[in-house]
């Protein structure tokens, strides 16, 4: 078998091209079972960066929420939506004029604050009043696998990666029409066309056992999920100065997003990594970073927007994790509030177009 890597000093490694074609394979096909669906296109790629940069060219115009990623919301003719306070994209805004855009993007979980999309009514609304608009939808943080069915109906590209699962960042793209994907033809045809970039056979074999996994979930499976992060809630809200962000708006079950009252929470994670405990007051593309994702910044004055703590559950969090976890950031705020005192005001900003 030929192998047709345009950019390589090793030597091909046929025996490897064949495994990962296998993988790539398997990807596609549980990617179609997952969405349930014959139609379209599937192509793998190196991760979201790379996905969103395939469908979404900087001259398409394009309509957004500020809850969508940056990688979105910064493009030179992307136009945002509007956000209430509950959480609620105000898609009745799209209505004025639905024809000036040629893409709609949605995310079905909010990476950050886990507010949920009513994706298949957002869709369907797109489509009956502007049937050209190419509607694309992000399901990276939709653990359920009720989230994916029945949306090839409505939906032209949907976008996911290894982050709904807890598998490697590998990242997934079905089209329904192979037009919405760019070729990458400098990368040559690598697995006759089924990716896009570099990938290993290990993280792909890893991605699509993920994927058979949320497949076979029951309710039960995400109930149980749910339960866990409700617990959390509680819990985290009985500590002073700890408050639910979003807490009136539909929120995926494994998500939960905290503001603090007071603190700057990047000493809090890191005295919480410390103590074994791996919490982040970020989404994974800024941390380490000053940098806020846009809604953020919008919502919260400074310094209150670095007050927000993101912690999520998984099916194999339980009961003395989530008391462990409650009792630890408890003892820890203690000490953080001593050492790092609240400067200057902490409130939600007054004044916000996300209103």
């Amino acid at each position: 078998m030929t192998c047709f890597d345009s950019v390589s000093i090793f030597p091909p490694d046929l025996a490897e091209h064949d495994r990962l074609t296998s993988a790539m394979r398997e990807i596609v096909r549980s990617t179609k079972a997952l969405l349930d669906t014959e139609e379209g296109v599937v192509v793998v790629t190196a991760g979201a960066a790379e996905s969103l940069s395939k469908v979404l060219h900087p001259s398409y115009s394009v309509i957004a929420s500020f809850l969508e990623p940056q990688e979105v919301t910064t493009l030179p003719h992307c136009s945002i939506l509007p956000i209430r306070r509950s959480g609620v994209r105000a898609w009745n805004t799209y209505l004025t004029d639905p024809g000036k855009f040629s893409h709609a993007f949605i995310s079905a979980v909010n990476a950050e604050y886990g507010v949920v999309s009513d994706l298949p009514e957002i869709s369907a609304m797109i489509k009956s009043i502007a049937p050209d608009t190419v509607v694309l939808a992000d399901l990276s943080y939709a653990m359920d696998p009720a989230y994916f069915r029945g949306i090839a109906d409505t939906t032209d590209v949907v976008l996911f990666d290894g982050s709904f699962c807890g598998a490697p960042h590998v990242g997934i793209i079905w089209a329904k029409d192979p037009e919405h994907v760019s070729v990458n033809t400098a990368s040559g045809y690598q697995q006759f066309g089924m990716r896009a970039g570099y990938l290993h056979e290990g993280s792909c074999s890893r991605l699509a056992e993920g994927i058979r996994a949320v497949i076979a979930m029951q309710d039960e499976d995400v109930q149980a999920v749910r339960s866990t992060r409700a617990r959390l809630e509680a819990r985290l809200q009985q500590i002073p100065g700890v408050y639910l962000n979003f807490k009136d708006a539909p929120r995926a079950e494994h998500t939960a997003n905290f503001y603090i009252e007071g603190v700057w929470t990047r000493p809090l994670t890191l005295a919480l990594r410390e103590l074994g405990l791996l919490v982040t007051d970020t989404v994974d593309g800024l941390r380490n970073t000053q940098r806020c994702t846009p809604l953020t910044s919008y919502m919260f004055e400074e310094p209150a927007r670095h007050s927000n703590l993101l912690i999520r559950v998984g099916r194999h969090t339980n009961e003395e994790d989530v008391d462990k976890l409650g009792d630890t950031i408890e003892s820890a705020l203690d000490a953080i509030r001593v050492v790092f005192p609240a400067q200057g005001p902490n409130v939600i900003a007054e004044e916000s177009p996300c209103t």
